[in-house]
């Protein structure tokens, strides 16, 4: 009986296993009317998850750098994601929150948390790779984002949104 539970329990994460790897850059701008707010953006992303080959969806974490004339900051946090895994196009989608983000705005120090963000984009994989029951496949991608930077600080909290050019590698392995 013990071992049926467990077989049990465990079936969705028998189904196969995954990964999404993405750095990038680009451009990045305030949402509101503040000035010095247009500039770049690096960011990194690492995810694990479920897969069957043709699609991965999990956790992972992010990393961002931002400098624009106004606001220099990096930040962290972890997102949740799902990404088509096709020979060619293959949308993404990523939602998470930066947990920690150490920043100069307007001057200042400023430091935040909890800073929600949403992503998705089209990555353009070549699945050299690609086999009867898994997948692995590179290529570049490209992405639209937004973010609402909360700030524990004087600094008062803002939207920016922004586009971003990079590289991604996918992986999905099935189990038969």
């Amino acid at each position: 009986m013990r071992r049926a539970l467990l077989t049990w329990a465990a079936a969705p994460l028998l189904s196969g296993c995954g990964l999404l790897y993405q750095v990038g850059g680009g451009g990045v701008a305030g949402l509101d009317d503040r000035p010095g707010r247009l500039g770049v953006e690096a960011q990194g992303h690492a995810g694990f998850g479920l897969s069957d080959a043709s699609f991965v969806m999990g956790l992972g974490l992010s990393a961002r750098a931002r400098v624009t004339e106004g606001v220099q900051q990096l930040a962290g946090g972890s997102h949740l994601f799902v990404t088509a895994l096709a020979d060619g196009p293959s949308p993404y989608l990523r939602v998470g929150t930066h947990f920690l983000q150490f920043e100069r705005v307007d001057g200042a120090f400023g430091f935040g948390m909890a800073s929600p963000f949403a992503e998705a984009g089209l990555a353009l994989f070549d699945a050299a790779g690609r086999k009867r029951r898994g997948f692995f496949g590179t290529g570049p991608y490209v992405g639209l984002w937004i973010g609402y930077d909360t700030r524990l600080t004087d600094q008062p909290s803002e939207a920016s949104a922004g586009i971003t050019f990079g590289w991604a590698m996918g992986t999905g392995v099935a189990t038969p």
